[in-house]
């Protein structure tokens, strides 16, 4: 089978350039004598081979100092190391034997992108995230502040003085001529 450890099998697997990325290929069938790793973006690639009976691994230049394998024959974990937007692709791996039928698993897409990963990067995009929400907090909290103010200051004041007029207003009018009806205060 083929699986990333992060992502199980058969699903898309997403890196940064300079990640790396595991790929375990393992089969029960022990008649098995030749494992390859494939690779396919737009043409096929064999990546990896282990003859079992010689021991004799080979590696695609590309690949050479990058990819680490660990592990039986029936049982490897195959690491890219320092990915690249050009190691993007479908992977899987092959196990054959001499006329014996072939066994390949279930395939993991691989897409690595253009931005390197590092903590500082993911950590300063963690904090400006918490200073945009520090400043809209703070923001609302000044709103509402001075909402506040102009309530107290001008609002309520305005709304006392008219009230203020109009029971004036309404007690001047007792005395009148010709108003003879009482006003309530």
């Amino acid at each position: 089978m083929l699986a990333d450890k992060e992502a199980g099998e058969g699903r898309v697997v997403q890196k940064h350039e300079g990640d790396n990325i595991t790929i375990h290929c393992r089969t029960s069938q022990t008649d098995r004598e030749h494992l390859s790793l494939y690779r396919r973006l737009t043409t096929e690639t064999q990546v990896f081979n282990f003859y079992k009976n010689r021991e004799k691994v080979t590696i695609q230049d590309k690949f050479k100092s990058r990819l680490k394998n660990v592990g039986v024959f029936q049982n490897m974990f195959l690491t890219i190391e320092n990915l690249t937007t050009e190691d993007s692709g479908v992977y899987w791996c092959f196990y054959n034997g001499y006329k014996k039928e072939d066994i390949f698993a279930q395939s993991v897409l691989l897409v690595v992108n253009g931005e390197e990963s590092n903590q500082q990067h993911t950590t300063v995009e963690i904090c400006s995230s918490l200073t945009v929400l520090r400043a809209s907090a703070v923001t609302a909290g000044i709103v509402v502040l001075l909402t506040l103010v102009v309530l107290f200051t001008c609002v309520i004041p305005r709304l006392k003085a008219q009230h203020a007029t109009i029971k004036q207003t309404g007690d001047s009018c007792k005395h009148l001529p010709g108003h003879d009806h009482k006003l309530n205060p």
